[in-house]
């Protein structure tokens, strides 16, 4: 597809752009929070709304929804258990070895929540060798 399809302006890799211009995405479009529309965190409720229509889309899964959900939908609370490098980085800050233990993982949910998003951040940041100006 070509850039100016606007797909790419959403970040979306090759594949999954072919198949949002094939598939109408099933869920009514949510706007991107701005200063001007910040709004109150999202309910759960409206968080696992949100996951189950996603999921329904070829090529979406569980670290795309995370994703979504942590940049574009301000969600605090994501857990990214795929995500290699948040992996990664509490197998260093905690010293212990991959795969990492469900009951480790719960654990440590339990004690970010509800800030897991937030922790997840510092997380990845410990990972970056060199430092990031935002």
């Amino acid at each position: 597809f070509q850039a100016e399809d606007g797909i790419r302006d959403f970040c979306l890799s090759r594949g999954l752009g072919d198949v949002y211009k094939r598939q109408p995405l099933p869920i009514p479009p949510i706007p991107i929070p701005t200063p001007m529309t910040i709004k109150p965190p999202p309910t759960i409720a409206g968080i696992s709304i949100i996951y189950n229509n996603l999921i329904e889309i070829k090529g979406v899964g569980n670290w795309t929804i995370h994703m979504f959900l942590m940049f574009s939908y301000g969600s605090s609370n994501i857990f990214p258990t795929g995500d290699l490098g948040f992996l990664k980085a509490i197998s260093k800050l905690y010293k212990v070895q991959l795969p990492i233990s469900e009951r480790k993982l719960k654990l440590l949910y339990k004690k970010w929540s509800p800030y897991s998003s937030q922790a997840t951040w510092y997380l990845w940041r410990s990972l970056d060798p060199i430092p990031v100006n935002y």
